[in-house]
């Protein structure tokens, strides 16, 4: 059985881990916001009401893997009925509300690949069928805390139900297991596709190359659901109350980060966008002399791309108009005006 100590000691690592993690994706969240308010056309809705869900859950997790890090600081092993089921309480909790936190910002990304790259039919429909699987089978995963023990408490207060009647414990971990199998195959697909569309075009390799890390950033994340599953593996072995929230405490803190990165993954790509939002912020607050003289060194300059033929991808852009230049993506779009071709945007540029 472990003791207080280790307990105190994984509570301070997964603060000190994972709040900064939070930071980071709320500011990401927030340059998006600023940058979809400064654009005035073709805003997203969906795609905006998805990240503010997302971002509100993983906030949530993280309210509450903290409040339960609380509590297992106040974990008394000599008194365990009396300082246990609070604890086991906020720790299942935490682990429970993953379900939903972390598979929710793949249909951001899903939203974001379908409208960049606007995949084939077939693409678009297995995209979309695995984000639904996913989200599915999460939600199957959050209801089975709630209905394995009869009552419910006796999940985290054996305690004062001795006598209730439960599933055994492995049918709730080995069905979570299979979650994080399906959503580390999801990360992997998710970072892979896009890979591949880039590599294809005809641009700087340099740029290649930072586009497909941007965008396989969901790599990192199914480094991190691999161990979030090295770790769940221990739980099959229906562990004593204390080391269940000791375990509940180390897979919190995979969780944290892998929800994190993986609402990253959605939020990164409008970083240009919230720049240019600023620049263009200045510019209105100029003469309107000055944004003529701006439109006017965009529009000769334009000019010169389409005189340029080595320059493939610069003529498609300039074709698509002003349209494509004041798009609040900081991703690759599809042009289906020149033969089925990708367009380079101008946040790439």
């Amino acid at each position: 059985m472990v003791t207080g100590e280790q307990i105190d000691h994984i509570a301070i690592v997964a603060s000190a881990v994972t709040w900064p993690f939070a930071g980071i994706s709320t500011v990401l969240f927030f340059m998006r916001i600023f940058a979809q308010l400064r654009h005035t056309t073709q805003r997203s809705y969906w795609e905006d009401l998805m990240l503010a869900l997302s971002w509100s859950f993983a906030i949530v997790q993280a309210v509450i893997l903290q409040i339960a890090l609380n509590a297992a600081k106040d974990l008394d092993v000599n008194n365990q009925p009396g300082t246990v089921p609070k604890a086991a309480f906020w720790a299942i909790m935490m682990n429970n509300w993953s379900f939903l936190s972390i598979e929710l910002p793949k249909v951001c990304v899903a939203i974001l690949l379908v409208r960049l790259f606007r995949p084939a039919l077939w693409l678009r429909i297995a995209i979309w069928g695995l984000c639904v699987i996913i989200n599915v089978v999460a939600v199957g995963g959050f209801i089975i805390t709630w209905v394995m023990c009869n009552p419910v408490a006796a999940q985290w207060n054996p305690y004062k139900y001795p006598t209730a009647k439960c599933w055994p414990r492995s049918v709730q971990i080995t069905y979570a297991c299979v979650s994080c199998g399906i959503s580390s195959f999801i990360n992997i697909a998710f970072s892979v596709y896009p890979a591949i569309v880039v590599w294809k075009l005809q641009m700087a390799r340099w740029k290649k190359l930072s586009t497909i890390g941007l965008m396989g950033l969901g790599l990192v994340a199914f480094a991190f659901s691999v161990v979030k599953l090295y770790y769940m593996t221990f739980l099959l072995a229906d562990p004593a109350p204390v080391d269940l929230i000791y375990l509940c405490a180390q897979l919190g803190i995979w969780n944290r980060i892998e929800n994190d990165f993986v609402l990253m993954v959605g939020l990164l790509p409008f970083v240009p966008s919230f720049f240019k939002a600023c620049t263009n912020l200045k510019t209105r607050s100029s003469s309107s002399g000055s944004r003529f003289k701006s439109d006017q060194y965009y529009s000769i300059n334009s000019n010169k791309q389409r005189k340029d033929p080595d320059d493939r991808l610069d003529v498609e852009m300039t074709s698509l108009g002003r349209q494509l230049k004041e798009e609040a993506s900081s991703s690759l779009s599809f042009d289906r005006h020149h033969g089925g071709k990708l367009a380079k945007p101008a946040s790439f540029s």
